[in-house]
C-alpha cells in the first residue's frame, strides 16, 4: 500500500483489523496501475514511499495450550465484530532462540502470545523491526485443523505485516541462536 508517512495515518493503518478501504493496497506481487489517481492518502507530499505486505505463519501455536486459548479469544472477539490488535516483538530470553521473535494480540488490556515467526523469516522480520520501518500489523486469519498426533483439532493462524520498501527474501539457511 502507498501512504502518507505521518504518523496519524501510520496509527490509522496498524489499527485496521482486516479490510483496507484504501484504494492502493498493494503487496510483494501487485501494484497501483501506473494510470490511477493514487488519491491523497497514496502519495507523501516529498517522496513517493511504497509499502509492502507480506503474510507471516504463525509457528509454535499447535502445541502450546496458552497460544490455543489465546486464539480462541482472538475468533470470539472477531466473531463479535471486535478489532484484534497484533503486534511483533523480539523475545531476547527465549531459551530454543535468542533471536525469536513472537507475535502476541491484545484482549483484556493485555497481551498474550499466539506464536512465532519461522526461523527462515527471522533475519527479514528483524531488520524491519530494527530499522523502524514497520507500519502495521494484522491478523491475516485463524483457522481450525484436525492434529493426527495429538487427537484433537487445533487452530493456527497467519498475520500480515506492511513495511515502508520491499521484503527482503527468506533465508533458507538461518537456525536457530545465528548471529544477525
Amino acid at each position: 500500500m502507498i501512504a502518507n508517512e505521518d504518523s496519524q495515518d501510520v496509527a490509522a493503518i496498524a489499527g485496521e483489523d482486516g479490510d483496507s478501504e484504501s484504494s492502493c493496497e498493494i503487496s510483494s506481487e501487485e501494484e497501483c496501475s501506473a494510470g490511477e489517481d493514487p488519491g491523497e492518502d497514496c502519495v507523501d507530499e516529498d517522496d513517493e514511499i511504497e509499502f509492502f505486505t507480506e503474510t507471516f505463519a504463525v509457528k509454535g501455536s499447535y502445541w502450546e495450550g496458552r497460544y490455543q486459548e489465546s486464539l480462541v479469544k482472538c475468533m470470539e472477539l472477531r466473531a463479535n465484530g471486535e478489532n484484534v490488535e497484533v503486534r511483533t516483538c523480539f523475545e531476547s530470553d527465549n531459551l530454543r532462540d535468542k533471536n525469536a521473535i513472537k507475535f502476541e494480540v491484545l484482549y483484556f488490556a493485555a497481551w498474550h502470545i499466539i506464536g512465532y515467526c519461522g526461523v527462515e523469516k527471522i533475519p527479514k522480520l528483524t531488520k524491519a523491526i530494527r530499522l523502524n520501518e514497520i507500519t502495521s500489523c494484522k491478523l491475516s486469519y485463524i483457522k481450525r485443523q484436525w492434529i493426527q498426533e495429538v487427537s484433537a483439532f487445533r487452530h493456527y493462524a497467519a498475520v500480515s505485516i506492511t513495511k515502508k520498501g520491499r521484503w527482503e527474501k527468506n533465508d533458507p539457511h538461518n537456525k536457530y541462536n545465528s548471529v544477525l
